[in-house]
Parts: C-alpha cells; sequence; structure tokens
C-alpha cells in the first residue's frame, strides 16, 4: 500500500473519470449498435437423416451442398 500513495493538494477537487459506458434510454446513439442479429447454426449429428432428403444418414450421404469436400 505505501507504493501506491498520492501525494493531494489542499482544497484541489479529485478527477473523475468515465469507466462505464452509458446504456439504456438515456446513452447516446451508436451507428452499428444495434448490429445485425447473430446467426444461428443448427449442427448436424453424424448419425442424422441428411437436410437434402436424400434418406440417408448424415455420414452415407454424398450431396453436394452439404458435404463440398467429397
Amino acid at each position: 500500500m505505501l507504493l501506491t500513495i498520492e501525494i493531494r493538494q489542499q482544497n484541489a477537487e479529485p478527477k473523475r473519470e468515465q469507466i462505464a459506458k452509458p446504456t439504456g434510454e438515456g446513452a447516446p446513439n451508436q451507428a452499428g449498435a444495434k448490429g445485425a442479429a447473430p446467426v444461428r447454426v443448427t449442427k448436424i449429428g453424424r448419425n442424422d437423416p441428411c437436410p437434402c432428403g436424400s434418406g440417408l444418414k448424415w455420414k452415407k450421404c454424398t450431396c453436394k451442398e452439404y458435404h463440398p469436400d467429397l
């Protein structure tokens, strides 16, 4: 604690810094504050049916749309 001592002058008011950003109705409008909604991705399990509609399990299907690496 001794290393963090600050010397103050008498009758001097302390500096005040704004640390938190204002939010809510009183906050100033920021461009891009609303942004786009997050994209939700549904994960396909190995044993789930392939979304291409072939009727095969995802691990056995060879459709180009969902398996670009094949």
